[in-house]
């Protein structure tokens, strides 16, 4: 959900502070639910105040309220359905615990039982104006829906202005408007993780809900096992109101996936702690799972395919993945479908025509045709593999000749690698290792690094080769999108068999985290490749 924050003005027709006023309002109620809009009154006094001296000016038409008190500085709700009965949802039955009855739940005991009316709120604008004794005190007005299901909320009890809720909750019915700010307070807006085949990522955010600036932030990662990481937040003042973003890499070596809590350090001291913690699930340096390794986007008819490889020790179900272009995104499958370990699958557009294109390969691999296809482009276009936690697992962006009637693969698998090479055979090795086309070498070079994994401050990377006879060598290093940073070796004969390097690039400056790429070369004989990772 994007939290874009919508302003409203609260125009008041007194100069006087109002006893009381218009506090929260669910105009555009959640999953389209009319019976869950609500209205909030806040007593912003010290003194007991009688409703029955009030009205309620909605769009025109006039509400009166009934002979109830509230207290000084409490609430009252005004609902349109506080119990389900025969229907199907109630103000009850979505705050509260669904019991039909009020003050048997945690959050019903700590709210007055609300007042069931009889009114509507549209959705695109409106007006909802308090009345005493005919006079208008406090008013909310809209001309906008705003985000479905999100409460519109009164930042200060004597200000004109409304903000769309920040809670994680969405509304805080009965209780301090999440948008007014607290002697401390900081809310840990969103934490995300997300991969670009360099490394695992997390992005944060955060925003100071404190009446003063703060600094000196940590954001800790704890699992229910042992895993524990602190993150520095590299501020020294945010002041009220400043948000924070911050990307950074986490996880860890053995990770896929784990289950974490991301908090903030302060929330012991923290005047609303229930928004200083998410929960997510974090991804680690065994992440992903499945990748692209074929595709076939020009086939001689509509049987279109992508091939996914299981490059993990485990088990991995299809279902509630995704795959598609650049401009949408479609689920593979609905129903469990188990991939193996180290075990291609491929998804095609029309399963009765790849058999019957592919007669020799029915029922020898995992065929399966997806809920709806995205029509790949024959030229241009990008193959995105999404997993269930909607994390972009993998990106292949290709361009290819209009007429070229190839299918392409990679000849390395590793996620976001950016080279294809098409295949040796026009239609492919669907459900198989790629067999790309590769120009006639008399020998081979071999490369063996001391770990696929570098980290500044660690051993230097080792760089072990096998060569063949030729004039001259280069050994070069790259970064995953083709970009030349370094050359270790150019256009020399090699001398021995071992060389290192200690991370920098032909400045000495350290390269960022990602992946990269060995190339070495003997010129018009051989030409290898390997990969390798930075790490924190």
């Amino acid at each position: 959900m994007k939290w874009l924050i919508f302003v409203f003005i609260l125009l008041l027709s007194t100069s006087i502070q109002a006893e009381l006023v218009v506090n929260e309002v669910m105009y555009n109620e959640p999953e389209g639910l009319t019976s869950l809009e609500w209205i909030e009154l806040y007593n912003n006094s010290d003194t007991v105040v009688n409703l029955d001296a009030y009205e309620l000016d909605i769009n025109g038409s006039l509400l009166s309220l009934p002979s109830q008190s509230i207290s000084g500085r409490e609430y009252t709700l005004l609902v349109r359905k506080l119990y389900k009965g025969t229907g199907s949802t109630s103000f009850e039955s979505y705050w509260g615990n669904d019991s039909d009855v009020w003050g048997d739940d945690p959050f019903e005991n700590t709210v007055t039982e609300p007042i069931e009316l009889t009114f509507s709120l549209p959705n695109s604008s409106g007006s909802i104006e308090l009345l005493m004794n005919s006079i208008p005190i406090s008013s909310f007005s809209w001309d906008d829906e705003g985000i479905d299901g999100v409460s519109f909320e009164r930042k200060y009890t004597d200000s004109s202005y409304f903000e769309q809720s920040v809670s994680r909750e969405y509304s805080t019915p009965g209780g301090v408007n999440s948008v007014t700010p607290l002697p401390f307070d900081i809310s840990l807006d969103f934490v995300k993780p997300y991969f670009e085949g360099s490394a695992p990522l997390m992005i944060y955010s955060f925003t100071n809900r404190s009446l003063d600036s703060i600094g000196y932030l940590s954001l800790y990662l704890t699992d229910s096992n042992s895993y524990h990481e602190s993150i520095y937040i590299p501020i020294d003042s945010l002041q009220f109101d400043e948000p924070f973003v911050e990307t950074v890499v986490v996880g860890q070596p053995g990770w896929m996936y784990r289950d974490i809590t991301a908090s903030l350090n302060f929330i012991d001291q923290d005047d609303r702690p229930e928004n200083d913690t998410v929960k997510l699930t974090l991804i680690g340096y065994l992440y992903p799972p499945l990748i692209i390794s074929e595709f076939y986007a020009n086939p001689p008819s509509t049987f279109e395919w992508i091939e996914i490889y299981n490059r993990s020790y485990s088990i991995i179900d299809l279902s509630d993945w995704y795959l598609g272009d650049a401009l949408q995104l479609n689920r593979i499958s609905d129903t469990s479908i188990l991939l193996p370990p180290h075990d291609f699958a491929v998804i095609t557009q029309n399963k009765e025509m790849f058999e019957g294109y592919y007669p020799l390969l029915t029922g020898n691999i995992l065929l399966v045709e997806p809920l709806s296809w995205s029509q790949l482009n024959n030229d241009t276009d990008s193959i995105r593999l999404v997993d269930n936690y909607e994390i972009q697992a993998d990106l292949i962006a290709y361009q290819l000749s209009t007429n070229n009637e190839f299918a392409y693969g990679r000849e390395f698998l590793v996620a976001y690698y950016p080279e294809i090479n098409r295949s040796e055979l026009m239609f492919g090795t669907p459900g198989y290792e790629n067999d790309l086309f590769k120009f006639a070498l008399n020998d081979k070079i071999t490369i063996n690094l001391n770990s696929r994994y570098y980290s500044y401050g660690g051993e230097p990377l080792q760089i072990s080769l096998t060569f063949p006879e030729a004039e001259s060598y280069s050994i070069k290093i790259y970064n995953k999108s083709g970009q030349h940073l370094l050359t270790i070796v150019e256009d020399e004969r090699l001398t021995r068999s071992e060389y290192q390097w200690a991370g920098g690039n032909v400045t000495g400056r350290q390269l960022p985290i990602g992946i990269y790429i060995i190339v070495v070369e003997a010129d018009g004989v051989a030409k290898a490749k390997e990969t390798f990772v930075i790490v924190k």
